[in-house]
C-alpha cells in the first residue's frame, strides 16, 4: 500500500473514530438503529477523506492531519453543512436553491421521526 493510500485510510479511520466517540458520548438516551450508525460512519469517513486532501494541499504534519480527521469525525456533518451553504453563498446558487440542509441532530431526529 502507498504512502499516500494508508494516510487516506487511517484519515478515515480516525474521522469514523471521532464520529463513534460523540456518539457514545450522546447525553440523551435514544433508540439506537443499524443505518444510523452506518450512515454516521459513512459520513465521518467521507469528512476524514476531504481532510486528508485539504491537509495534504497545505502540507500539514501528519499527526496534525491525524489530529484534524478525528476531530472532523466528531463534527462531520456539521461541518459539511457549514461548507456546502459557504460555498452555495459564495457562488451566489443559494439564490436558486430553496432548501435548508439538515444538520447532523436534525437528519437523526426527522429520520427518527419517519419510523
Amino acid at each position: 500500500m502507498s504512502e499516500q493510500m494508508l494516510h487516506v485510510t487511517l484519515c478515515a479511520i480516525l474521522a469514523t473514530f471521532g464520529a463513534l466517540a460523540h456518539f457514545l458520548n450522546r447525553k440523551e438516551q435514544e433508540s439506537i438503529h443499524l443505518f444510523d450508525i452506518i450512515s454516521l460512519c459513512l459520513v465521518a469517513s467521507f469528512t476524514g477523506v476531504m481532510i486528508h486532501f485539504v491537509t495534504s494541499y497545505y502540507e500539514f504534519q501528519t499527526n496534525l492531519a491525524y489530529l484534524l480527521a478525528g476531530i472532523s469525525g466528531w463534527i462531520g456533518p456539521q461541518i459539511l453543512d457549514t461548507i456546502s451553504n459557504m460555498a452555495l453563498k459564495k457562488t451566489g446558487l443559494d439564490n436558486f436553491i430553496n432548501i435548508k440542509l439538515p444538520t447532523g441532530s436534525d437528519f437523526h431526529h426527522n429520520a427518527n421521526e419517519k419510523e
